[in-house]
């Protein structure tokens, strides 16, 4: 198995506000990152995890990674603690068994309980393929309130509760929207929230239309996290956090200020295209400024980190490698420090987790699966 460790230790700078007012955490003063690489045995097998982390998702105990082939329709279950391929569970495509076409998000429930999802479906089967669970996001009937007409379920959806709840961003195409929906799955019913901090999204979404016609729209990233019984969402475009306080019914939101990186992106693109050429171009200069990522919980050590990254773009307009920083968080959300990660220049993918005090960030070797770790030691 190959594994390269390197030690560094930086300064930790720190400082928050807030629109909470509740306690702010002392900052911690200095920040020791371990790194290293380690290696998945596949047994022989060819492992499409390798290529990518795309559809996937971890075990509650984070114990088990499962990655989906949707060429195959193959679930890849990998051990995390021993680094091996346990097993491939082979999925049907067609039939009464079949999960359908067009799959593009997966989720994990429990054990022999899956998610599948496509842009108008959404089913829970076990590992024999038979349904347990069926939803469609742009025809179900729900029990009381409705959603309002054109309106829509994304189908990149947060489970809470088991499988009894979720959370999901309500489309409204063309038009933009400012609310998430929350469905109880054994009532059938669905709760509109409004969130007024997506109004000021609306400028960071790229719509192509060609000949009058509206042809694709590029979002910004919203993530949605359980949080205890509330629910955090957070966004790629500014530095801050929306709580919603489920039993409240409340939305609260939280600034924070970097010394180290822009705060937010500015909307120095343009938003109507015309051509797949130009929506490209466009997209590279938002994706080159400042990119937030979601929040992880590390359980090792109570406490939220956060990855975001600066892109640079090369002559030939690919991105070559991105600065990338870390900031903490404590356990009610505080941030109490950020430092620049600075042996590691990669943008990090949106499926990075934290795992064992580790922030395991997926890395293609030679095509075979391999993680890079960094571990946070926290000297205060």
């Amino acid at each position: 198995m190959k594994n390269t460790v390197l030690i560094l230790t930086v300064l930790l700078l720190f400082s928050c506000k807030s629109s909470d007012e509740s306690k702010i955490s002392e900052g911690i003063k200095h920040l020791e990152f371990k790194i290293d690489t380690v290696m998945v045995d596949a047994k022989d097998e060819i492992l499409m995890a390798g290529s990518n982390l795309y559809m996937s998702d971890l075990s509650k105990d984070k114990q088990y990674l499962f990655k989906f082939d949707d060429k195959q329709y193959l679930l890849e279950m990998i051990d995390l603690d021993n680094l091996e391929l346990v097993r491939k569970i082979q999925f049907e495509k067609d039939g009464p068994k079949g999960l359908g076409n067009y799959l593009n998000f997966f989720s994990y429930i429990s054990e022999d309980e899956y998610a599948f999802s496509s842009f108008m479906n959404s089913l829970i089967v076990n590992e024999k393929g038979e349904r347990l669970w069926e939803f469609n996001f742009r025809n179900q009937k729900f029990e009381g309130e409705q959603l309002d007409e054109g309106e829509d379920l994304s189908p990149g959806y947060t489970f809470t509760k088991g499988k009894d709840e979720f959370y999901t961003r309500i489309s409204k195409h063309p038009k933009h929207s400012n609310f998430i929906a929350k469905v109880n799955t054994i009532e059938n019913t669905v709760k509109r929230i409004e969130i007024p901090q997506f109004e000021k999204l609306k400028d960071f979404q790229i719509h192509m239309e060609m000949e009058g016609r509206g042809m694709m729209t590029l979002h910004s990233s919203i993530y949605l996290q359980p949080w205890n019984d509330d629910l955090i969402i957070s966004n790629n475009i500014f530095n801050e956090i929306i709580i919603y306080k489920s039993k409240e019914d409340t939305v609260i939101e939280r600034n924070f200020e970097s010394k180290l990186t822009p705060n937010s992106k500015t909307a120095n693109f343009k938003t109507l295209v015309t051509s797949q050429e130009e929506m490209g171009a466009e997209y590279g200069k938002m994706k080159s400024q400042i990119e937030f990522g979601p929040f992880l919980f590390d359980e090792s050590n109570n406490r939220y980190y956060r990855l975001s990254n600066l892109s640079k773009l090369n002559p030939d307009g690919e991105f070559e490698k991105s600065d990338v920083f870390l900031t903490v968080f404590d356990k009610d959300l505080q941030m109490i420090g950020e430092a620049k990660i600075s042996e590691y220049e990669k943008s990090p993918s949106s499926s990075h987790f934290t795992k064992d005090g580790a922030i395991w960030l997926h890395e293609n070797i030679d095509d075979e699966l391999g993680f890079i770790r960094i571990k946070v030691l926290e000297n205060s």
